[in-house]
């Protein structure tokens, strides 16, 4: 049994204390002691110490107070050291919702009679229900809002934005109605009718017997009204409790409240509580939640309040100050506004302002990395006292990738989870959920759940050793790789990588190398194909059952059956190949088992079902110890547990409102939610490091070193107008009393487009504002430029303030050096050794890499350079057989690169578009000369293994697509009325290479053969390219090789709005010369042991390894 050795760190003597308080500050709370006090403060003035004041003051006189924050990310910062300040108050420190919360559910739970009690609706919650309301309700949308775009995820989004304004307003469903009538907004009628069915009284009135459920955007308004007849309807209801109110109400960051908050905050004071609020409007981040940053104002004239201010800064240098005053003096201001005049009184730090411009992102954050390591290391600066702010939470994984990469370690746990974004918790979504059926879709959907499960985390299977063994196992079934066993080319299955243009592999979407049992390397006899008339005969018949073709992954983790034995033959000798046998039947059999969990889990309780599959992976003890490691990929798996346990979570509370629900409906919720759950429950603390946040989960908090990283233009500031399609936007104005009088007297809305950009970006620059405020001692300012990136006039500010050189003024761009880390030393000095100058510093770096390598640093050792030598397992070219498909020639002869890591299975898995052409290519086979009735027959009874979902528009495309291909196929076939071969095997050998494949159809015309490929694909092909079509060539160099009269070769396009046939002359004299060399080129490259990358435009166009081509910018692994 493993132990882990925990330890208590006290935190440091006195770190509670508060400091001494300014004038201006012990002014505020003192006069807090008396009446009601509003008060603004720029950013460090220390607006969050007089609120702490406050309330120590309140609780220290034997007064009740509570601190509210906007969000509970500033709630949990605040906490233990307002628990310090308050030692006898529960909870002193709420979000606004938390606190009334807590009205309701006294409300509800301390009576004579207690009622259900209270659940807060999340905005994943609330996705799922309006998902479902959109396709029940029959709302009058307008023509301007299709049904397509009302079953997008972001369309969801606003309209959650919307109902959340209503309910700011005080608006139910009927209100937003007549909003909607009587200002001619006909989108507010179709979402008022939605709101209704959302806001069925039985479920969210303060009465109902069950649980009372409400969303964040209501339950302040509730408590409100709640707290305003507490003393008129309390005792009649039977609630024995007073009202939980407290004799001081103190408010951190209104800014950032919603307006509900005013009229929680105004019942407040009318049942007895002094309100205290400190706000600063150039720091507003919330407006994305209906936040509105004058919220101050509001409260000052509901509470007959006046407005004071803090006119000093304390923390930032002055540079720091000077900086964030100018940013904040160019957003609109209302009420007063000295604050923004207020001077610093800390110390610069040498070159307080820095700006790096790079080529790239990657570029980018390596410099962000290298500046963070080096306060670390030159500074002093804890990994804790340095931060990463990003414009929006999509840039920060890719932010946390680059510092990782940089040798920074990352901060991470965060409780907002997306399970469908998360690569362990989405498996195990897309298990419970996995299709059953036996169509031909369904089928590749199952063996690319089982290829996703082998190479994850999960099971850790051997990729190659998976494929190597799929490979043996289909030369023992038919229609498998023949007694070529040993044959360099075999696949699992085709891939997109071996057509063109997502077309299947060989046009028939099944292992084009597979040819009959008896058809081994090299036999010349190897032509079989079917007549027409047979085919005909047949056609009644299903395709063959599937073990009677080549096993794909999902067969293998289903059926122990069909690997234990050569494994277990594998195992039993000696060696590497033994263990490398048992490593592989251990992942095989893990995988096995998560498969069998999941497979029996759908109709299971979701804890149950999710417990089992866990249980079955037998990673926890694994993971719990690499997540301590402390290394470079603890972070991975602390996030990954974290995930995992926040998944059980969710599915406990799903289970309790659901009582019967089965975990399959669970998975298919969470995966058609677009809205990150929050699991309120605590993550595992992690090591010190660097967090990467957006402005609004940095406020409240300040750093040392701050890195304010995107500030692109177009990405920050952000220009694009909000609330577009359902005017949100207009609908809080509604709310707020703002709105205007037409010509005829009539209330109208002010609907200003420049306005609209105005407040637009005075919101970006309260988040400037806010993130450069974060900083005490450094600033940090990033952005990208090239020939798609320019960075923005935010970048320029800064740039401006730190006195960034220019060249024409022009800021240049930065030199990226190395990382300073060891792997970044390494790297320079490997530079400086390949100079060819001969110097004593290339002479002075090859002396330092032996002398690490000889210490045991393993990067120094020249065996472990990429490119150096040491990586091939063998300088040998292969001496056994090559054999290839036609597709597969193609691909050899485009890229050798690409072919042989398509030949290895590194490619991705087949697309919808290849499913299609599986299933025509099949239809051909047993149609060869079909009319178009026989053909559209065929495609009735099979359409359904396609798994089109007619209810969605794309479905229906898709569905109505399938029917015009079969139909130009009907059209080709009508023009080759004689004789046709179908699915006929070849197999011969040219030029010392065994070309071997399946032609689609072999048409006998002009005293000849044809091969005919048919490409279910729109494009790709035209007249010009066709006679240089490297697979009809290497189709008819092989029947020549059989002796066959080939007449030529054809391509039959019948994806497109009608159906063409292109065609390859002949080959004869010089032109199958050059072929024939071709052959043997690929032949000899295909022989390895390294394979060359040749980028072309047809070669990289649909390639899948663009980040692993050493030809290309991005894959590139070493630099000149």
């Amino acid at each position: 049994m493993s132990e882990i050795d925990v330890r208590l760190r006290p935190r440091p003597r006195g770190w509670a204390r508060l400091p001494v308080l300014d004038p201006a500050q012990a002014a505020v709370v003192e006069a807090a002691r008396h009446r009601d006090v509003i008060a603004r403060g720029a950013p460090s003035s220390g607006r969050t110490t007089v609120a702490l004041a406050v309330l120590a003051k309140a609780v220290s006189g034997g007064r009740s107070a509570v601190l509210l924050v906007p969000d509970r990310g500033r709630a949990d910062h605040l906490a233990p050291r307002a628990q310090v300040l308050a030692p006898n108050a529960v909870r002193p420190v709420r979000t606004p919702a938390s606190f009334a919360y807590q009205v309701v559910s006294t409300w509800r739970t301390q009576r004579r009679s207690p009622l259900g009690p209270v659940e807060l609706v999340t905005g994943s919650a609330q996705d799922q229900a309006i998902a479902r309301l959109i396709e029940l309700v029959p709302a009058p949308w307008p023509d301007q809002i299709p049904a397509q775009m009302r079953a997008m995820p972001a369309f969801r989004a606003e309209l959650r934005n919307l109902f959340a304004r209503a309910g700011e307003a005080g608006m139910d469903g009927d209100a937003l109605i007549a909003a909607g009538e009587r200002f001619g907004q006909g989108q507010w009628v179709a979402a008022g009718h939605l709101l209704r069915e959302l806001l069925d009284a039985s479920v969210t009135g303060p009465e109902c017997p069950g649980a009372l459920r409400v969303d964040l955007s209501r339950i302040q308004a509730l408590a409100a009204d709640l707290v305003g007849s507490w003393e008129r309807d309390g005792a009649a209801a039977g609630v024995s409790a007073p009202p939980p109110v407290p004799d001081v109400v103190v408010v951190d960051d209104l800014q950032d409240c919603t307006p509900s908050t005013i009229t929680l905050l105004g019942a407040c004071s009318a049942a007895g509580a002094r309100v205290v609020a400190l706000s600063d409007s150039d720091v507003a981040v919330a407006g994305y939640r209906g936040g509105e940053p004058h919220l101050d104002l509001r409260l000052a004239s509901l509470l007959g309040a006046g407005i004071d201010e803090l006119d000093r800064v304390h923390g930032p240098s002055p540079r720091i100050r000077a900086l964030v005053a100018e940013a904040a003096s160019r957003v609109t201001q209302s009420g007063p506004s000295a604050r923004r005049r207020a001077g610093a009184d800390g110390d610069d730090a040498e070159r307080p302002l820095r700006t790096h411009l790079a080529a790239t992102p990657a570029q980018m954050g390596a410099l962000i990395a290298r500046e963070l390591r080096a306060h670390r290391l030159h500074d002093a600066v804890a990994w804790s006292g340095q931060v990463v702010i990003v414009r929006s939470a999509s840039m920060v994984d890719e932010m946390r990738r680059h510092l990782s990469r940089g040798g920074v370690p990352v901060a991470g746990g965060g409780r907002a989870f997306d399970f469908a974004s998360q690569p362990v918790t989405r498996l195990m979504l897309d298990l419970l959920v996995a299709p059953r059926g036996g169509s031909t879709a369904e089928a590749a959907a199952r063996a690319g759940l089982a290829k996703r499960l082998l190479a994850s985390a999960l099971v850790g299977a051997d990729m190659l050793a998976v494929h190597r063994l799929l490979r043996g196992l289909a030369e023992q079934r038919p229609g498998g790789a023949g007694a070529g066993g040993r044959a360099l080319g075999a696949t699992e299955e085709p891939t997109a990588a071996e057509g063109t243009a997502g077309e299947p592999a060989d046009s028939t979407g099944a292992v084009t190398e597979g040819g009959p049992a008896d058809a081994g390397p090299g036999d010349s006899a190897a032509y079989d194909g079917r007549r027409g008339a047979a085919a005909e005969a047949g056609a009644g018949e299903l395709a063959p059952p599937r073990p009677c073709g080549p096993p794909d992954t999902a067969d293998l983790v289903a059926d122990p059956a069909l690997w234990g034995p050569p494994l277990r033959e594998e195992a039993d000798r000696k060696g590497r190949r033994a263990a490398a046998a048992a490593e592989l039947a251990g992942a095989l059999g893990r995988a096995g088992a998560v498969w069998e969990a999941a497979a029996t889990g759908a109709e299971r309780r979701p804890q149950e079902a999710l417990w089992a599959m866990w249980s079955a992976a037998g990673v926890a003890d694994q993971w719990r110890s690499r997540a301590m490691a402390d290394d470079a990929e603890s972070g991975w798996y602390d996030d990954q547990l974290d995930a995992v346990v926040a998944l059980m979570r969710v599915a406990d509370v799903w289970e309790q409102r659901n009582p019967g629900g089965a975990a399959g409906r669970f998975a298919e919720e969470l995966l058609g939610g677009s809205v990150p759950i929050d699991t309120i429950s605590r993550v595992g603390q992690r090591p010190e490091g660097v967090e990467v946040l957006t402005p609004a989960q940095a406020v409240g908090r300040h750093w040392d070193v701050v890195a304010v990283v995107g500030l692109q233009d177009g990405a920050w500031p952000n220009m694009r107008l909000r609330d577009r399609i359902l005017r949100a936007d207009l609908l809080a104005d509604v709310g707020a009393g703002r709105t205007a009088t037409d010509p005829e007297g009539n209330e109208a809305l002010i609907d200003s487009t420049r306005a609209a950009r105005k407040s637009v970006l005075d919101e970006e620059y309260r988040l400037l504002v806010a993130a450069l405020s974060r900083a005490t001692r450094f600033i940090h300012a990033g952005a990208v430029r090239n020939e798609h990136q320019a960075p923005s006039a935010f970048f320029d500010l800064v740039a401006t303030h730190a006195g960034t050189p220019r060249t024409g003024g022009v800021v240049p761009l930065d030199e990226v050096p190395a990382p300073l880390s060891l792997s970044g030393h390494i790297a320079a000095l490997r530079q400086d050794a390949a100079r060819a100058d001969g110097s004593e510093r290339a002479a002075s770096a090859v002396r330092l890499l032996a002398l690490l390598a000889r210490e045991g640093v393993r990067a120094a050792h020249p065996d472990r350079w990429m490119g150096a030598g040491g990586t091939p397992t063998t300088d040998a070219a292969l001496t056994g057989e090559v054999v290839l498909s036609p597709s597969q020639f193609e691909s050899a002869l485009q890229c050798p690169l690409r072919w042989f890591l398509t030949t290895i299975g590194a490619d991705g898995p087949g697309t919808a578009a290849q499913s299609l052409g599986t299933l025509v290519h099949d239809i051909a086979e047993h149609h060869p000369n079909g009319t178009r009735e026989q053909l559209r027959a065929a495609l009735d009874e099979r359409i359904g293994e396609l798994g089109y979902d007619l209810g969605t528009w794309a479905g229906r495309r898709d569905h109505a697509h399938a029917y015009a291909v079969i139909d130009n196929l009907a059209s080709y076939m009508e023009g080759v009325p004689g004789a046709v071969d179908v699915e006929g095997t070849v197999a011969a050998n040219v030029e010392g290479v065994t070309i071997r494949g399946r032609m689609d159809r072999v048409e006998h015309v002009d005293g000849g053969v044809r091969v005919t490929d048919i490409k279910t694909g729109r494009y790709g092909y035209t007249a010009k390219s066709v006679p240089d079509n490297p697979q009809l060539a290497a189709y008819q160099m092989a029947l020549l090789a059989l002796g066959q009269p080939v007449v030529g070769g054809r391509i039959a396009l019948v994806g497109g709005d009608k159906e063409r046939a292109f065609d390859q002359p002949a080959l004869h004299g010089e032109a199958l010369d050059e072929w024939r060399a071709a052959v043997r080129r690929v032949g000899e490259a295909a022989r390895g042991p390294s394979f060359r990358a040749t980028p072309s435009e047809a070669a990289c166009r649909f390639c899948s390894f663009d980040r692993l081509c050493p030809a290309r910018d991005r894959g590139r692994k070493t630099v000149d």
